[in-house]
């Protein structure tokens, strides 16, 4: 399954940035971040988003995300 990950990454950008981009217009309420059987937590999906995307800021601010709704998202699951 990881294989399945990183192809995500690297073919549905736009998508998967959407997804961030409704966290940061969401209204101020608790959010629930979850994977199917606990893969969000491969550390291979993670190189390869750093090491062919430049990391999550790079890939998602090419995907179409602004600077001011990925600092309301980090300030948003950090809290």
């Amino acid at each position: 399954m990881p294989d399945a990950y990183r192809t995500m990454l690297d073919d549905d950008r736009r998508q998967l940035t959407g997804v961030f981009v409704q966290l940061s217009d969401a209204p101020p309420r608790p959010v629930a971040v979850h994977c199917s059987a606990g893969r969000d937590t491969i550390l291979r999906t993670l190189a390869h988003l750093e090491t062919r995307h430049g990391g999550a800021f790079t890939y998602l601010t090419k995907g179409g995300a602004t600077r001011t709704q990925l600092s309301q998202i980090r300030d948003r699951l950090l809290s």
